[in-house]
């Protein structure tokens, strides 16, 4: 059985935590960091993304914003960042994509 959510771009903006431009930026300093990032079993991190979108720990975030992402027509990929916050929390799921939100 499948569950249909409604969803919009703002809905989509407050899961997320924060965002940044990835491709852009991938030369300069996200390739530098690979290592920080665990992708699924197989799976090469690929920094041909446009914007990286952190959800937090949440796998239900991750589940929406795939779900968000897919019925907008975007491909996605999703990593777990090892990166920790100041109080020693990691960073948690990030969803690679080539979506931009209006504001993002």
């Amino acid at each position: 059985m499948n569950v249909l959510i409604y969803m919009n771009e703002s809905d989509f903006e407050r899961l997320t935590e924060t965002s940044t431009l990835w491709a852009d930026y991938s030369e300069r300093h996200w390739t530098k960091k690979r290592d920080r990032f665990e992708t699924e079993a197989g799976e090469v991190l690929s920094f041909e993304w446009t914007t990286a979108y952190w959800v937090g720990c949440s796998w239900t975030a991750v589940i929406l914003a795939k779900s968000y992402l897919a019925t907008m027509g975007h491909d996605y990929q999703i990593v777990w960042d090892l990166g920790l916050h100041d109080n020693f929390e990691t960073f948690g799921w990030v969803v690679l994509t080539n979506y931009k939100t209006g504001t993002r």
